[in-house]
């Protein structure tokens, strides 16, 4: 279960603290960062994953799974491959459906986020968290939380089935400098087992 749900108060959003928030979110065009990710489940083990994230918007991403997991998964703007080396399988399918995921919507596009989501803030531990509800019927809310440099430090889409993932960002990168290649989809190969 989230710890973020212990000790919750919630809070309304001054619309000044909420423009920054947009603010904040709309400038990241492109970014890099390490990011340790955390799945949890009332049913199943938490499993944990570590690897290196990609942004540039709108739309492309490069997510290399390094520790838990050994996948990468490219998202070239229409586009989303997904190579599993443990398991040895690719895919490759249209992103249409995909945009409409929250973590998309707010890291791979970032605009337009009062669109599809309500943003208050509630307080944890003394922690300021906000918390965004999707407008549309949903059956998760995502927490944010964000450094003193106004990146995002911890995201976290929570089920309301008790089922969860958190990400902890670290070692952020503003504007890096990219290969062309970077968020280019390999062809699909069962002989190239080795992760780029």
């Amino acid at each position: 279960m989230s710890l973020w749900f212990l000790l919750l108060s919630s809070a309304q959003l001054d619309v000044s603290v909420q423009q920054q928030l947009l603010t904040s979110l709309k400038s990241l065009d492109q970014f890099q960062v390490n990011f340790v990710q955390q799945t949890y489940s009332d049913f199943l083990d938490d499993t944990v994953a570590e690897g290196e994230l990609i942004i540039q918007r709108p739309g492309k991403m490069r997510m290399r799974y390094l520790k838990g997991d050994q996948k990468l998964l490219i998202w070239d703007g229409r586009q989303a491959y997904e190579k599993d080396f443990l398991a040895d399988t690719e895919s490759l399918q249209e992103m249409d459906h995909l945009k409409q995921e929250p973590l998309a919507q707010i890291l791979l596009y970032g605009s337009n986020l009062l669109d599809h989501f309500l943003i208050d803030r509630i307080e944890v531990a003394g922690k300021e968290i906000f918390r965004l509800r999707p407008r549309q019927e949903g059956d998760y809310e995502v927490l944010l939380e964000l450094d003193s440099q106004n990146h995002p430090s911890i995201l976290e889409v929570v089920g309301n089935d008790g089922e969860g993932t958190r990400f902890h960002f670290s070692n952020f990168s503003q504007n890096p400098s990219l290969d062309a290649s970077t968020f280019q989809i390999p062809a699909p190969t069962a002989e190239n087992n080795d992760p780029p």
